[in-house]
């Protein structure tokens, strides 16, 4: 199995220059919880989380809804929050290894990179799909097996 089976494609992402309340509205729109951060080729240049922008953002600047968005000028662009080194997957890759560096590391989902351009996201939600489906599967060996 390859992580581009079961990765969202194309990525919601957002490029640098974004104020952190929009981007954070933009999860809120999309109801997800990090955003690839790419430059205007497509390139993987960071990862932002929700976390990461709830924590720079003053309280009245959180949006409660995606809608509530307001630009502001104490917003920071993403830039000056995103990760740098992110851990990163190929669509190629084995869904396996996916899974292990996500358990590694303790992190919730994976940008995943043909080269350096962002082409999709593979998360836990994902390998959740992944497990029901091998339950499914094994129920219905099971069955055909007993008759």
């Amino acid at each position: 199995m390859k992580v581009e089976q079961w990765m969202s494609s194309p990525a919601v992402t957002v490029p640098p220059d974004v104020p952190a309340s929009l981007a954070l509205r933009k999860m809120m729109e999309y109801e997800i919880r990090r955003l690839p951060v790419v430059d205007e080729d497509g390139d993987l240049v960071g990862l932002v989380t929700d976390r990461d922008l709830r924590q720079v953002l003053p309280p009245h600047r959180i949006p409660r809804t995606a809608e509530a968005y307001r630009p502001g000028d104490e917003d920071p662009e993403v830039r000056t929050v995103m990760q740098r080194a992110v851990a990163v997957v190929a669509p190629s890759d084995g869904i396996r290894a996916a899974i292990e560096l996500m358990h590694d590391r303790k992190i919730t989902g994976l940008p995943v990179v043909q080269g350096r351009r962002c082409v999709g996201v593979i998360t836990v939600q994902d390998v959740m799909e992944i497990l029901l489906v091998a339950m499914d599967r094994h129920a219905e060996a099971i069955e055909d097996t007993l008759g």
